[in-house]
């Protein structure tokens, strides 16, 4: 399916009606955007709105209550923009540009790049406005960036991402990060979702943080990272720092990105947990969910992160292999030979 204008001009003017509409009847509304989102969904995440679909009949349902909150909660505005870019510029007319070039290029091409300025090492914002840019023409609509708890550089960074109203865009923070300011740009700006980091017992500013991200209407969540050397998943406790803070999803983020032998157990747990799921709360296993998102869409098993400030590292999943220090300044399309 082509980039074609009118046909995403229809698709906003109706994912808007029903959202408009969705507080008079939110399950119809609901069960419409669903349908929606199925045709651009393969994989796991179609099983998912499958589920999701069914477990609407029953309104004392964790999907259900989890669905409601999201929709009743977050602008309407920002439901449509992020869903659009996500869904459609993202897994449908962006996979096809990626897998179009991937059979052209020979290589694997990610669908979503992952910009690692957590260390307190960060790219010059012209950097960040160029490796994007290449990104979205060759196909690549969704960013994702954990920023260092002391960073103060948020205006330029928000300034850069409103250069791209096309693409979906993730942002990882600490409490110190979140006020009034960066949550109204992130509205305003209409595709950006922010994910609080949760403390095991939120303190003070780490429940207003979570309270200013709920009632604003931004689209938002947590996150937490995890090591897959641990022990075995035996239980949701990890869910209860965001059922605390009154979040909806819950990212886990694990520390190796290439996970040891036997290192599947948050992958089986969130995989089985989805489809039935307890609390009203969405988990994510981010590396695993990204790997299964690519060999859906057919663009790859593949992840390309940004390391702090001077550094590009590509995992390849198929072949189990990690290569950095490549300079940032390479071409992304050279970058992604080496895949």
């Amino acid at each position: 399916m082509r980039h074609n204008r009118l046909t995403e001009a229809m698709l906003r003017a109706a994912v808007s009606k029903i959202v408009r509409n969705m507080k008079e009847d939110p399950e119809r509304g609901i069960k419409k955007l669903l349908e929606i989102a199925e045709k651009s969904a393969s994989g796991k995440q179609k099983e998912i709105l499958e589920l999701v679909a069914r477990e609407l009949s029953d309104k004392n349902s964790a999907y259900y209550k989890l669905i409601t909150d999201l929709i009743f909660r977050t602008d309407q505005r920002v439901l449509t923009e992020f869903g659009i870019n996500l869904g459609y510029n993202g897994f449908t007319v962006g996979a096809e540009k990626i897998n179009k070039l991937k059979q052209e290029k020979g290589h694997g091409i990610p669908w979503s790049i992952f910009f690692d300025m957590s260390w307190g090492s960060y790219p010059a914002m012209d950097t960040i406005a160029h490796i994007i840019r290449q990104g979205v023409d060759m196909g690549i609509h969704c960013y994702m960036f954990h920023i260092h708890r002391k960073y103060t550089g948020f205006d330029e960074l928000m300034s850069i991402l409103s250069s791209f109203p096309g693409c979906a865009f993730f942002m990882f923070l600490y409490t110190p990060a979140i006020n009034e300011r960066l949550v109204s740009r992130a509205i305003s700006l209409k595709n950006v979702m922010l994910l609080l980091k949760p403390e095991d017992e939120p303190g003070k500013e780490n429940q207003e943080a979570a309270k200013l991200l709920i009632q604003s209407g931004c689209l938002c969540g947590c996150f937490a990272r995890y090591s897959s050397r641990g022990g075995p998943i035996r239980d949701d406790s990890f869910l209860i720092p965001a059922e605390k803070l009154g979040f909806s999803f819950m990212c886990m983020i694990c520390n190796e990105k290439l996970r040891p032998t036997g290192g599947e157990s948050m992958k089986r747990f969130v995989d089985n947990y989805r489809m039935d799921l307890k609390r009203p709360i969405l988990p994510v296993d981010l590396w695993a969910d990204m790997i299964d998102a690519g060999t859906s869409i057919g663009t790859g098993a593949c992840l390309v992160t940004i390391s702090g400030g001077d550094q590009i590292i590509i995992t390849d999943y198929e072949r189990r292999r990690n290569k950095g220090g490549i300079d940032i300044q390479t071409p992304l399309s050279s970058v992604l030979m080496k895949i």
